[in-house]
């Protein structure tokens, strides 16, 4: 687990999944993804930037862009999830 102010490292971060708002038959709201990454970070005690960076390098290849939350609504559920198992896939 890691403390608030600590880094993430191989060692300390927690197994990566999306949140459970990416899953389901629904549409996906910008609203909903920040809601669910921001409940994350607090159950995890780590800052939201820890779970947000992560995701937009995931889901765009890139660390700087438009809102995240909004992106991710408007790629819709299946990319999204597409690019994060990729991602997570490359990673191991």
């Amino acid at each position: 687990m890691v403390s608030r102010g600590q880094r993430s490292t191989p060692d300390n971060k927690p197994a990566a999944s999306p949140p459970l708002c990416l899953r389901g038959p629904h549409h996906i709201r910008r609203h909903q993804i920040e809601s669910a990454l921001r409940k994350i970070a607090a159950d995890l005690g780590v800052k939201l930037g820890v779970l947000v960076h992560p995701t937009r390098l995931a889901v765009t290849g890139s660390t700087a862009g438009p809102s995240l939350y909004h992106l991710l609504e408007v790629l819709g559920r299946e990319k999204v999830l597409a690019r994060i198992d990729h991602a997570l896939a490359s990673a191991k």
